[in-house]
C-alpha cells in the first residue's frame, strides 16, 4: 500500500510540474507574441493591466493554504460546503470591489494612462474569475490532485496564449486582456470537467446567507487575516528587488537589473512548485511525517541552489550575456546573488506556509522579520545593484536567523515555566 501511494505521489508531482512548466512557458511566450502585434503603448496598457492582476491574485494565494487546510482538518463534504461558502464571500467582495474600480477609472486612466477603459472592466472579471480558481485549485491539493491542476495550467495559458494573441490583432491592448480573461473561463470549464473530486459548487453564489454561514466566517476571520498578511508579505518581496532598484539607481542601472531579475524570477517560479507539492504532503498530527517531507523539501531546495549558484558562478560571463543580449555583459556576480535571494526567499516561503497549514501564529513572526529586514537594506543606500541584492540576500538570512532564536528563546522559557 505504502508503495502504490509513493509511486502515485511520484506521478502526480511530476505531471503537476511538467504541466505547471508548459503552462509557464506558453504564459512567457505570449510576451514576445504580442509585442510584436502592438504598439509600445498598447503593450505598455497590456503589461500594466496584467501587472495589477498579478499583484492582487498573489494575495489571493492565501486562500489556496485555506482550502488545504479546510481539506486536511475536515471531511471532504464539509470542507467542500466551507469551501463555497469563502468562495461566495470573495466573489462578492470582488464585485463591489469591481464597482469601486468603476468609480475611481476615472483617476487610474488618468495616472496610469491606461488608452482604453475597457481594459479596466475586463480586469474586474478577471478578478472575479479568478477566485474560483484559487479556491478549486486549494481544494485539489488538499485532496492531492496534483495532474488536474497541472492539466488546468497548461490548457489555461495556452487558451490564453492563442485568445490574446488573435484578440489582440483585432481589439489592441484590450483585446490582449480579454483572451486573458477567456482562457481563464476556460481553463475553469476545463478543471470542472476533469473527472475527480467533486468540486466547491458556483451555485449557492445568488443563495441567501445564514446564520451558519456568517458563524463559520467568524470563527475562520483571524486564520483568514493571518493567511492574507503572510502570504501578501512574502509576495511582495519577490519583486522587491525590482522595485528598490527603480528608486535607488538611475533608470539604465535599473533597467539592466530588472533584466537579471528575470533569470532569477524564472528560478524562484520553478522552485516555487516545490511549495505546492509539499504542503498536500503535511500532516496536522504527525510531526514525524512533517520533519521527513520538510527535510526531502530542503534538501531538494538545497541542490537546486547549489546546481544554480555553481552554473552562475562558472558562466557568470557568459548567461546574462547569452539569453538578455551584450548590454548585460559582466553582470555575472549580481545574477548570483539574485538567485540566491529568490531561492532563499523560496526556503522562508516554504516553512512559512507550512506554518500556515498547521495555523501556527508566529508565521505572521516570520513574515514580518524578513520584511523589516529587506526594509531596512532601503535605507543604507547601497552603491549599486550587486551590493543591494547582496545585503537583500543577507537581510534574508539574518531575519531568518532572528526569527529562529526568538524562536528558541521562547521555547527554553516555555519548557522553564512548566517545570516550575
Amino acid at each position: 500500500m505504502k508503495t502504490i501511494k509513493l509511486k502515485n505521489f511520484y506521478v502526480q508531482s511530476g505531471l503537476f510540474t511538467l504541466l505547471s512548466l508548459v503552462g509557464a512557458l506558453f504564459s512567457y511566450a505570449l510576451y514576445p507574441i504580442l509585442v510584436r502585434i502592438l504598439s509600445p503603448e498598447e503593450f505598455g496598457d497590456f503589461a500594466t493591466i496584467v501587472a495589477i492582476s498579478n499583484q492582487l491574485l498573489g494575495v489571493l494565494l492565501a486562500f489556496n493554504i485555506i482550502s488545504i487546510y479546510l481539506v486536511k482538518s475536515q471531511t471532504e463534504e464539509k470542507a467542500r460546503e466551507h469551501s463555497q461558502i469563502i468562495q461566495k464571500s470573495l466573489i462578492w467582495f470582488f464585485l463591489v470591489l469591481v464597482l469601486l474600480f468603476a468609480l475611481v477609472s476615472p483617476y487610474l486612466h488618468s495616472l496610469l494612462k491606461i488608452q482604453n477603459f475597457g481594459s479596466f472592466v475586463i480586469l474586474g472579471a478577471i478578478l472575479i474569475i479568478a477566485v474560483p480558481g484559487i479556491i478549486w485549485t486549494g481544494y485539489l491539493l488538499g485532496n492531492k490532485e496534483m495532474a488536474r491542476i497541472g492539466i488546468y495550467n497548461a490548457s489555461s495559458s495556452l487558451v490564453k496564449l492563442i485568445s490574446a494573441s488573435f484578440l489582440a490583432v483585432a481589439l489592441g491592448a484590450a483585446g490582449g486582456v480579454l483572451g486573458i480573461l477567456v482562457g481563464s473561463i476556460v481553463g475553469l470549464a476545463i478543471m470542472r470537467a476533469i473527472p475527480g473530486v467533486k468540486l466547491p459548487s458556483l451555485s449557492s453564489l445568488f443563495k441567501k446567507g445564514n446564520s451558519e454561514e456568517k458563524k463559520f466566517l467568524i470563527s475562520l476571520r483571524k486564520y483568514i487575516l493571518q493567511c492574507v498578511i503572510v502570504v501578501g508579505t512574502l509576495s511582495l518581496l519577490q519583486n522587491y528587488d525590482i522595485t528598490l532598484a527603480k528608486a535607488l539607481f538611475d533608470p539604465t542601472a535599473a533597467g539592466i537589473y530588472s533584466g537579471i531579475s528575470i533569470i532569477s524570477n524564472a528560478l524562484y517560479y520553478l522552485s516555487f512548485l516545490l511549495i505546492w507539492i509539499i504542503l498536500p504532503e503535511i500532516s496536522l498530527h504527525d510531526s514525524a511525517i512533517n520533519k521527513r517531507v520538510l527535510s526531502t523539501a530542503y534538501k531538494l531546495l538545497g541542490l537546486l541552489t547549489v546546481v544554480s549558484v555553481s552554473a552562475a558562478y562558472i558562466l557568470r560571463d557568459y548567461i546574462a550575456k547569452i539569453l538578455l543580449g551584450p548590454s548585460f555583459t559582466s553582470q555575472g556576480d549580481v545574477l548570483i546573488f539574485a538567485t540566491m535571494y529568490q531561492l532563499t526567499l523560496v526556503g522562508i516561503t516554504l516553512y512559512a506556509f507550512y506554518l500556515l497549514v498547521m495555523r501556527q501564529r508566529r508565521s505572521i513572526l516570520l513574515a514580518g522579520l524578513v520584511l523589516a529586514g529587506c526594509a531596512v537594506v532601503s535605507t543604507l543606500s547601497p552603491e549599486g545593484p550587486l551590493e543591494m541584492i547582496r545585503m537583500l540576500w543577507l537581510a534574508l538570512v539574518i531575519s531568518f536567523a532572528l526569527y529562529w532564536t526568538i524562536l528558541k528563546i521562547y521555547l527554553q522559557r516555555s519548557a522553564r515555566s512548566r517545570i516550575t
